[in-house]
C-alpha cells in the first residue's frame, strides 16, 4: 500500500488521521489544500475500516463541479493506494451536493415520503413562473384577501413574497408552521413595546422625548393589524404555491431537503437505517450551508455529538448569506465540546506571503476577526522577488480601464498567457469599461456570466424580433428590431419616422406609435427615398415572419429569423473570439427553445416570450453560452472565482458603492426573533420592526436595547457589511503572483460604508512589495496609461483596425444631413447634462418620448426622499426672503411649508429633521442677512444661443440673484445633496456658467456675476470659477450638444446611472455599472 500520507504537511496529516469516531472541524484557510485533506481522509477511512465501502461514506459538497472534482481525485487516490480500486468501485459512492443526495434518497423512498416516484425538480425559473401563476389566480379571486389589504399591496409585495417563501423553506418553516411561528415571534416583539410604554412615565427623560417615544410605540402597536394581514396573505400564497407544486408533481430545490428532513424525522426506522448506512460523513464548504442543511446533517449523523462527522470550511470565506447560508453553522459546530477536535490549516500553497499579509490586513479590519489568533496564513513559496501588489487611484473609470488593459498587455509581452490573468468584479454587470479597453488593444477575453445571457446584443436582437412579431405595438422591441441587422436604422431615421405619427400617451405627452408610423412611411414623400425603401423592406420581412409564427415549431421559427435577416452574416463580421461568443449564445437560445418545447410539447411563441421576459423583469441571471477552448483573459465576479486561483488578479472599481455594494433590501423578510418584518406599513411609514429608531437613532438606541427592541435594518446592514469584507478577502486570496487593485475616482468625504481600497491606500504604508500609483504620476515600471504609436502592425491587427474603420464609416453614412436653417432646439441645463450623461437615454425620453419601464430612482440609499427635501428647502428659503421673515419665525415657516407639501413629523420625520438642520445652518450663514429683490428669487429665463449651423433656446430658473455689500452681483444655486461628488461638481459648474450667460442677457449692464453653489447640508458657499473663457466653453458645450442632437447622434454612455435607468431592456450598455 502506497503511503498516501507522505506528501501531506503536519497540519494536513493531523486532519486526515484524526480519530474516525470523533467529530472534527477543519478550518481550512485559502489555498491550504482542503480538497486534498477531504479526499485523503475519504481514502484513509477506506484504508482503516475494512467493513466500510464507498457506499457507506456520505461526502457532501456545495456545487456539482466540486463533487465531480472530488470524485475524480478520490478515484485516482484509491487506485494509487489500492483500496476500492476497481473501475466500478465508486459507482455507488455518495459524493454530491446536499440537493443531489436528497434527490437520490427521495427517488428510492418516494412513497414513504408521500411523493409520486416520477416527480420532477423545478429550477428557479420554473418555480418562479409557477409562483406567478399562483399569484394571478389569487388576484382573480381564487384566494382570500384579508380586509384592508388591497390588490396594489399584493403587486408591491409579489416578488418579495417569493423570496420570503424560499427563505422560510431554507429555515424548514412550511405553510402549516408559518402563521403560528410568525405570530408568536411578533407577539414577543410587541410585548416588549408594551413594557417600554408602561415604563415610560417613570423614566428620567425629557418631556418631548417621552412624547416622541410614546408616539413611536403607538405606531408600532398600530402596525400589528397590518402585520396580521400580511401573515395571512403570505400563508395563503405559500399554501397555494405548495399545492401547485403537488398538482404539477414537482419539487423545487428547497423541497428536496425539506421532504428528506421530514421523512427522516418522522420515520425512526428509516432514520436509523440511513444512519447505519452512512458510517462516516464528510462536509465541504460548511460555512455555506443553511439552517435546513445543518438540521438534515444532525438527523443523518450517528448521534447528537456528530461523532462520525467531519466538516471543512473557513468562516473568513462565508459569502453566500444572500442564498440564506448561515456562517453561524461553522461557528456553532462545537467539535471540541462534543469530544472531538479542531484542526487549522494555515500553510498556503497558492500565494506569495505579501499577498497573504495584505489579505490578513483587510480581514482584520472586521471587528469580529480583529485580534483573533490563527488567522494569519504562511506562504509555502515564501516572499515575492519584487513588488507583487499594485494600488492605482484613477481619475475615472475609463482611465482605470485603460490602465488595467495596459498592465495586462505588459504581462502578455513578458510571456504570460492570457488564461493566467483574471479581472474580478463585485458584479459582472460592470464589466463593460474593461471589455472595451481590452478590445481596443486586441487582447482576447472571456466574460464569465458578464452582463448576462439575456443582456447580450445578439440575444436582445433576436428576442426583439420575437416580441415585435407578437406585438407590433411593443415600441421598445420594434425600435430594437429596426436597429438590428439587416435594417440597421439610425436614431435619426427613427426620429424622422416617429414625427409622422403621434398620439396622446404616457404622462399627458405626445406618444409615438411606431408601427403605425412605419405603415404610413412607405408612401410619405417627406422622407428620403432610401429611408422609405428601408421601411418597405422591413415591413415585408415583418409580415413574412408574422405569417409564419403560428405555423412553425419554435426552434424552426428562430431558425427562419436567422435566415431571413441574414443575422449570422452580421455575427461573422466580428473578430474570431467575439464570433465564438455570439454563436455560443445563439446556440444556447435555440437549445432553450428546444428544451421548453420538449418539456411542454405545445410551447408557443407567447409562452417563450413570457419565459424570457420573466427572466428580464425578475433580474434572474442566466449564464452566457460557453465558447470552449479559448486562451483568454477571464472576466468574472468574485463569487464565480470562489475555489479558483490565477497567477495574476486584477481587482478594479473598488469604490465605496461598487465594492462593497449596498443592495436594496427586500420589502418583506422573516426573522426568527422578530417574526415577519415589513419595511413599510399600509400608510407607507417605516415600520418599527424594521427601524424603531426612525430619525432619532442616537438618542433612543440605549433605551431600545434595554427593552430588547431590535432594529432589523441595522442587523441587515451589519451582516451585509461583514459579508462584503469576507468577499473582498476571497478576492484577494485568488492571486498567486501578482495583485492589481484600483479605484476609479477620488475618495469621497462621506463614504457610505467601508472603503476597502482607501483602507489599503492609507493603512499599508510603503513596504517594498507595494507599488502605489496615483493619477497623473509617472510610473516608469508600471503600465503606460495610453497606447503608444504603433509601427509594427501585424496582418490580423490591420484587418481588425480596418473592420472598425469600416463599421464607423457605415454608421456615419447612415445618418441624415443636419436640418437646414436655424430652427432652435429647446434645451435646459438639466437636458444638456442628461445628454452628456447618456445620449441614448436622452433620445428615448425626449426624442421618442417613450415612457420608462420602471421608476427611475435616485442612487443614494437615504431614509428620506431627496427630491422632497429639495422642494421643501427651496420653498422655505424663497418664502423667507420674499415675505421678510425673521430667524425666530423660521420654525413656524418650515412647518407651514411642510404642511403645504403634505408632510408631517410622523411620516416624514427624517426629511423634516434634515430640513431643520439645513435651515439652522442657513440662518447663521453668509447669505441669511442679504435681502434680495423679490424679482430676483426663482428668476426664470429663456435666451437664444447661435453657433455654426445650430441655434438653441436655453431655458431655466435661477434660485436667487443677490448684490453683496461690495456691490458685486451674485448668482446662487441651492443644493441639498448629502455630498457632492466630483462628477456632480462638474455638472453644477456647467449649470452655473449657463446661468451666468443668462444673467448677462437679462442684465447686459451688470457684467459677469460671481457664481456660487450653496451646499446647504454643509452650510458652505462654494465659489464657481467664471472667467470669460469658461463661459465661452459652457456656451460651446451647449452648442455642441445641440449640434449632436440635430445630427442624430445619441451614443449610449455607461455609468452608475445605468442601474437606475428605465430603458435597460433597450440599451446594449445597460448593466455596465
Amino acid at each position: 500500500m502506497t503511503d498516501y500520507l507522505a506528501e501531506l504537511n503536519e497540519e494536513q496529516r493531523a486532519a486526515v488521521t484524526f480519530p474516525l469516531d470523533r467529530p472534527l472541524k477543519v478550518v481550512a484557510g485559502a489555498g491550504t489544500g482542503k480538497t486534498r485533506v477531504l479526499t485523503t481522509r475519504y481514502v484513509h477511512i477506506l484504508a482503516q475500516d475494512p467493513a466500510c465501502g464507498p457506499e457507506n461514506i456520505l461526502a457532501l459538497t456545495f456545487t456539482d463541479k466540486a463533487a465531480n472534482e472530488m470524485k475524480q481525485r478520490i478515484g485516482a487516490l484509491c487506485r494509487q493506494v489500492g483500496v476500492a480500486a476497481g473501475p466500478l468501485a465508486l459507482q455507488e459512492a455518495w459524493i454530491g451536493t446536499f440537493h443531489a443526495c436528497c434527490h437520490r434518497i427521495l427517488r428510492g423512498q418516494a412513497l414513504a415520503a408521500g411523493l409520486d416516484p416520477e416527480f420532477t425538480v423545478y429550477d428557479e425559473a420554473q418555480s418562479r413562473l409557477l409562483y406567478q401563476q399562483v399569484v394571478r389566480e389569487f388576484l382573480a379571486g381564487q384566494g382570500q384577501v384579508p380586509a384592508g389589504f388591497a390588490v396594489t399591496d399584493l403587486n408591491f409585495y409579489e416578488r418579495d413574497i417569493y423570496y420570503l417563501i424560499c427563505r422560510l423553506k431554507d429555515n424548514l418553516i412550511y405553510p402549516d408552521d408559518f402563521p403560528s411561528a410568525a405570530a408568536r415571534a411578533g407577539q414577543d416583539y410587541y410585548d416588549r413595546w408594551w413594557q417600554l410604554l408602561d415604563a415610560l412615565g417613570g423614566l428620567p427623560l425629557h418631556g418631548a422625548t417621552k412624547k416622541a417615544l410614546g408616539r413611536r410605540g403607538e405606531e408600532a402597536l398600530e402596525q400589528v393589524a397590518w402585520e396580521e394581514a400580511l401573515i395571512q396573505v403570505v400563508a395563503a400564497l405559500f399554501s397555494a404555491y405548495q399545492e401547485a407544486l403537488v398538482a404539477a408533481n414537482a419539487l423545487d430545490f428547497a423541497d428536496l431537503i425539506y421532504y428528506t428532513h421530514r421523512l427522516l424525522k418522522e420515520r425512526e426506522d428509516l432514520r436509523q437505517g440511513w444512519r447505519r448506512k452512512f458510517r462516516y460523513i464528510l462536509v465541504d464548504e460548511f460555512q455555506d450551508t443553511n439552517r435546513a442543511q445543518f438540521a438534515l446533517l444532525q438527523l443523518l449523523a450517528r448521534d447528537g455529538q456528530m461523532s462520525n462527522v467531519t466538516v471543512v470550511g473557513d468562516e473568513k470565506q462565508a459569502i453566500y448569506g444572500w442564498r440564506n447560508a448561515r456562517v453561524e453553522n461553522i461557528r456553532e459546530f462545537a467539535a471540541r465540546d462534543w469530544g472531538g477536535g479542531e484542526v487549522r490549516l494555515t500553510t498556503n500553497y497558492r500565494s506569495y506571503q505579501e499577498i497573504l499579509d495584505l489579505a490578513h490586513f483587510a480581514i482584520g479590519r472586521d471587528p469580529y476577526f480583529a485580534g483573533q489568533e490563527g488567522l494569519q496564513l504562511r506562504a509555502h513559496r515564501g516572499s515575492a522577488p519584487g513588488p507583487c501588489v499594485s494600488l492605482y487611484l484613477a481619475p475615472d473609470q475609463e482611465e482605470e480601464g485603460e490602465r488595467v488593459a495596459a498592465a495586462i498587455g505588459e504581462l502578455l509581452e513578458q510571456g504570460v498567457p492570457p488564461r493566467d490573468m483574471v479581472i474580478l468584479l463585485r458584479s459582472p454587470r460592470r464589466a463593460r469599461p474593461y471589455e472595451d479597453a481590452l478590445r481596443r488593444r486586441g487582447i482576447p477575453y472571456q466574460t464569465v456570466g458578464g452582463v448576462g445571457f439575456y443582456d447580450r446584443e445578439e440575444i436582445k436582437d433576436l428576442l426583439a424580433y420575437l416580441r415585435s412579431v407578437t406585438n407590433p405595438y411593443d415600441n421598445l422591441a420594434l425600435v430594437r428590431a429596426l436597429q438590428a441587422p439587416p435594417c440597421l436604422m439610425s436614431d435619426a431615421d427613427l426620429a424622422q419616422i416617429s414625427r409622422l405619427q403621434e398620439g396622446e400617451g404616457w404622462g399627458g405627452e405626445k406618444r409615438v406609435y411606431l408601427y403605425d408610423a412605419l405603415k404610413g412611411a412607405v408612401a410619405e414623400t417627406r422622407l428620403p427615398a432610401a429611408l422609405r425603401e428601408k421601411v418597405k423592406d422591413f415591413l415585408a420581412l415583418w409580415e413574412e415572419l408574422a405569417g409564419l409564427r403560428d405555423q412553425l415549431p419554435l426552434p424552426a421559427f428562430l431558425d427562419r429569423i436567422l435566415e431571413a435577416t441574414g443575422y449570422l452574416d452580421h455575427v461573422y463580421a466580428n473578430p474570431p473570439g467575439e464570433v465564438r461568443r455570439r454563436v455560443a449564445n445563439i446556440k444556447k437560445l435555440f437549445a432553450l427553445a428546444a428544451r421548453l418545447a420538449g418539456e411542454t410539447a405545445t410551447v408557443d411563441l407567447d409562452e417563450f416570450i413570457d419565459y424570457t421576459t420573466f427572466f428580464l423583469d425578475q433580474d434572474l441571471r442566466e449564464g452566457e453560452g460557453v465558447a470552449a477552448g479559448e486562451d483568454a483573459v477571464a472576466i468574472m465576479s468574485v463569487h464565480q472565482a470562489k475555489g479558483l486561483e490565477f497567477p495574476y488578479v486584477f481587482l478594479p472599481n473598488l469604490t465605496d458603492t461598487s465594492f462593497p455594494v449596498w443592495p436594496r433590501y427586500p420589502n418583506l423578510d422573516y426573522d426568527e426573533e422578530l417574526g415577519l418584518v415589513s419595511k413599510e406599513d399600509q400608510q407607507g411609514r417605516t415600520t418599527a420592526k424594521y427601524d424603531p429608531y426612525n430619525y432619532n437613532k442616537d438618542n433612543y438606541r440605549e433605551l431600545y436595547n434595554r427593552f430588547g427592541i431590535a432594529s432589523f435594518k441595522d442587523r441587515q446592514r451589519e451582516e451585509q457589511r461583514q459579508e462584503e469584507r469576507r468577499l473582498f478577502y476571497v478576492a484577494l486570496t485568488r492571486a498567486q503572483e501578482g495583485l492589481y487593485l484600483s479605484c476609479p475616482r477620488p475618495f469621497p468625504e462621506r463614504p457610505r460604508g467601508p472603503h476597502f481600497f482607501r483602507e489599503l491606500w492609507e493603512g499599508l504604508g510603503a513596504p517594498p512589495w507595494l507599488r502605489r500609483i496615483e493619477a497623473g504620476e509617472e510610473d516608469r515600471e508600471g503600465p503606460a496609461s495610453a497606447v503608444a504609436a504603433r509601427t509594427d502592425w501585424g496582418q490580423a491587427e490591420l484587418e481588425e483596425y480596418s473592420r472598425q474603420l469600416f463599421n464607423w464609416y457605415r454608421q456615419r453614412r447612415s445618418l441624415p444631413p443636419a436640418r437646414e436653417g436655424l430652427e432652435p432646439i429647446s434645451l435646459s441645463a438639466s437636458r444638456v447634462e442628461a445628454y452628456r450623461r447618456c445620449g441614448r437615454h436622452y433620445y428615448l425620453q425626449y426624442q421618442l418620448r417613450l415612457p420608462p419601464e420602471r421608476e427611475e430612482a435616485p442612487a443614494p440609499a437615504l431614509n428620506y426622499d431627496p427630491v422632497l427635501l429639495g422642494d421643501l428647502v427651496h420653498q422655505v428659503l424663497e418664502a423667507y426672503h420674499r415675505e421678510g421673515w425673521r430667524p425666530e419665525g423660521a420654525g413656524e415657516l418650515l412647518a407651514r411649508e411642510a404642511r403645504s407639501l403634505g408632510l408631517d413629523r410622523v411620516e416624514h420625520g427624517e426629511c423634516l429633521a434634515m430640513a431643520e438642520e439645513i435651515l439652522q445652518k442657513y440662518l447663521t450663514g453668509p447669505l441669511a442677512n442679504l435681502q434680495p429683490d423679490p424679482a430676483h428669487l426663482e428668476r426664470s429665463f429663456s435666451i437664444f444661443l447661435e453657433g455654426d449651423g445650430v441655434a438653441v433656446e436655453l431655458a431655466g430658473v435661477i434660485d436667487r440673484i443677490d448684490r453683496d455689500e461690495e456691490g458685486r452681483w451674485l448668482v446662487v444655486d441651492y443644493k441639498t445633496n448629502r455630498s457632492i461628488s466630483p462628477a456632480q461638481w462638474e455638472e453644477y459648474c456647467l449649470q452655473l456658467r449657463l446661468y451666468a450667460l443668462a444673467f448677462q442677457e437679462l442684465y447686459p449692464d451688470r457684467g459677469i456675476p460671481f457664481l456660487y453653489i450653496y451646499h446647504l447640508t454643509e452650510g458652505k458657499l462654494l465659489p464657481v470659477a467664471c472667467q470669460p473663457h469658461r463661459l465661452e466653453a459652457a456656451k460651446r458645450t451647449v452648442l455642441e450638444t445641440a449640434a449632436a442632437i440635430q445630427a442624430g447622434l445619441f451614443p449610449a454612455r455607461s455609468g452608475t446611472h445605468c442601474q437606475w435607468c428605465g430603458y435597460q431592456k433597450y440599451c446594449d450598455r445597460c448593466g455596465d455599472e
